[in-house]
């Protein structure tokens, strides 16, 4: 018989979630600008890109959330300790960046 497999922990999940605000927030640069364009014959346009920018953003919530709890739970060592940091450091700036465009 056929079974669902589990679900990961919350601390797994991290390299499935990030993907997703990749993914949408790269389609919305290109939504904005044919709404742009083309907004007056297609009003929808400009829903379509403000809906992708309030997914990937709450996409982004998610990622450095689940990138936190990712984080204690690894033992850097050498030079990877400071790789992590940086990585940290630059999803919570895209994070901030486009929360405050959402907002």
């Amino acid at each position: 018989m056929f079974t669902l497999p589990s679900l990961p922990s919350w601390n797994a999940v991290h390299p499935i979630v990030v993907h997703l605000p990749i993914g949408v927030l790269g389609v919305m640069p290109v939504l904005l600008v044919l709404s742009m364009l083309f907004g007056r014959r297609n009003p929808g346009l400009a829903g379509a890109t403000l809906v992708t920018l309030l997914i990937g953003a709450a996409g982004l919530l998610l990622a450095t959330t689940t990138g936190e709890a990712a984080a204690d739970i690894v033992v850097p060592q050498g030079d990877a300790k400071a790789i992590l940091h940086d990585h940290e450091e630059m999803g919570e700036m895209v994070r901030n960046i486009f929360l405050a465009l959402t907002g």
